[in-house]
Order: structure tokens, then C-alpha cells, then sequence
């Protein structure tokens, strides 16, 4: 399944996040929606900055070091280049199929993570039961969710500010990592 739109808005009466993942698989478009509650997306940050902390460990073992500054520098190159290219610019494509094996949203009660060495950050978003969904993120589509989410639980107030702060320190295995426990302004990742 190849990836083509993201887009995190707030749903006020669900005080919740809808996650919108456009995508292709065997050349039709298909849409795939989660439901992330406060308590998930706060998990989910703190399991996303240690996972950004072991691919840039794994990528580049002799500067592990200074996994922040590499951090922040791939989160500024990356919005760098969406800017450039229209990556906020467009608005989500209307009115495409669910996929056949979500035709609702799910409520994500826990993400996976997969990391391997120059290879795209797999994250699985599952619910308590059934089927989840996993995208694939280039580090650029990364840090551009990783600035939807922070729109989106600004647009929320839920006086939750997702900063990203240093990486943590030691992480260095490849594999799954788990997370544990984990409206009106909208953009969308192109």
C-alpha cells in the first residue's frame, strides 16, 4: 500500500483526533481512519521521540551522540522540503472508498514501531481487537505527522505541547518497540 495523504484533525464532539490515511494499493484509493485519543497521542509522542532516537542511532552509529541535533536537523530539513514542494498546500482528497477491511474508523489503543537502518519507520496503529493499520513513513512524511499532530492538538487545547526534545539517550535496537499504554483548522500531509 503506497502512501499518498495524511491529515490529523480534531473532532470536537468526539474530543478526539481523527488520523485520515489516503492510499493505493493494486492501483484503487482507499481510506483508512483511526480515532487517537489524548491519552494515546501523548504516549505516542514520547514513543515516537524514542524511536527517532534509534534511527538515527541505527542510520548513523558514529554520530549517535548527537541523535538531537541530527533529530532536529531532519525535522527542519523535512519541513524544508514539503514547503517547497506544496506538502501542507492541498486539501484531502474527498469522497474516496474505506478500504475493505476498515470501512469504519478504529480507536487506537496501542502503536508498534519497526525500525531498521536507512529503511522507512513502519508504525502499526492497532485497537484493543481487530485489525489495525500500518503505514510506512519516509522520514520527511515522519516529521511532517509529526507536525500535523502538533496542529491538531494545538486546534484540540488540550494544553498538551508536543515538542520534540532530545532523543532518548541508549537506544540503540532495531526491531518493534512498542508504545505500552499507549474540526476546525485541518491540514493535510501531500
Amino acid at each position: 500500500m503506497e502512501l499518498n495523504q495524511l491529515q490529523v484533525v480534531y473532532h470536537e464532539p468526539e474530543d478526539r483526533l481523527l488520523l485520515r490515511v489516503a492510499a493505493t494499493d493494486e492501483g484503487e484509493a482507499h481510506e483508512l481512519q483511526a480515532w487517537l485519543t489524548r491519552r494515546f497521542v501523548g504516549n505516542l509522542w514520547a514513543a515516537m521521540q524514542q524511536a527517532l532516537g534509534v534511527q538515527v542511532t541505527l542510520t548513523h552509529p558514529d554520530a549517535a551522540h548527537a541523535s538531537a541535533e541530527l533529530i532536529d536537523m531532519a525535522h527542519q530539513s523535512a519541513l524544508s522540503a514539503l514547503s517547497s514542494h506544496g506538502g501542507f498546500g492541498d486539501r484531502f482528497q474527498p469522497d474516496l472508498e474505506p478500504h475493505a477491511s476498515l470501512s469504519a474508523p478504529i480507536l487506537v489503543s496501542e502503536a508498534k514501531f519497526h525500525i531498521a537502518a536507512n529503511m522507512p519507520m513502519r508504525i502499526n496503529f492497532l485497537p484493543a481487537e481487530g485489525i489495525g493499520v500500518e503505514i510506512a513513513f519516509t522520514d520527511t512524511e515522519l516529521h511532517g505527522f509529526c507536525t500535523l499532530l502538533q496542529a491538531a492538538v494545538e486546534t484540540a487545547s488540550w494544553e498538551m505541547p508536543l515538542y520534540l526534545e532530545s532523543a532518548w539517550a541508549g537506544a540503540s535496537d532495531a526491531g518493534e518497540l512498542g508504545s505500552g499504554l499507549l474540526a476546525p483548522a485541518s491540514r493535510t500531509l501531500n
